[in-house]
């Protein structure tokens, strides 16, 4: 049987304890936007360990080291797996705010949006002695979060 790596925890990349939110508030006297990451680390192996980036709305590209590893089978082929990725955790804009003419205090339009925690591309490979037996390109996007309120005042009676 073959074994994994001393230190390896199973994982290659992955994302831990995300917490987030965004809130937007429209209207008399409504308060302005807001987004926050509270928590949250992506944690990938780098070799001979594992390394942490704390996510954060500033965003980041991640340089993940390429993993390779190597065993001969019983057989006495020499098997490789092989991993790449092009990995970014993704930037919070600004939050967005639009006042009724002639108010500080009445929103008509908020938005507040958390980029994604994790985006972009891991590459798998499978080799027998040399030769690529598989190969799998992953695309992943965990998603960004949007809170957006609108207000549009009742008309006045003429």
């Amino acid at each position: 049987m073959q074994t994994a790596p001393a230190g390896w925890a199973g994982y290659w990349v992955r994302v831990t304890g995300y917490q987030a939110t965004a809130q937007s508030e429209a209207g008399t006297n409504s308060t302005a936007p807001t987004r926050s990451i509270s928590a949250g680390q992506v944690q990938y192996w780098n070799g001979t360990g594992y390394s942490s980036v704390n996510i954060t709305t500033a965003g980041a590209s991640l340089t993940i080291p390429a993993f390779t590893y190597a065993k001969t089978n019983g057989g006495g082929d020499l098997i490789t797996v092989q991993m790449t990725a092009s990995l970014t955790i993704g930037a919070s804009p600004a939050t967005t705010q639009t006042f009724l003419t002639g108010s500080t205090t009445t929103r008509t339009l908020a938005r507040a949006i958390l980029g994604s925690p994790l985006s972009g591309t891991i590459t798998y490979k499978l080799l027998r002695n040399g030769s690529t037996r598989a190969s799998l390109t992953l695309s992943v996007n965990l998603g960004t979060v949007t809170a957006q309120t609108a207000y549009q005042p009742a008309p006045t009676p003429s």
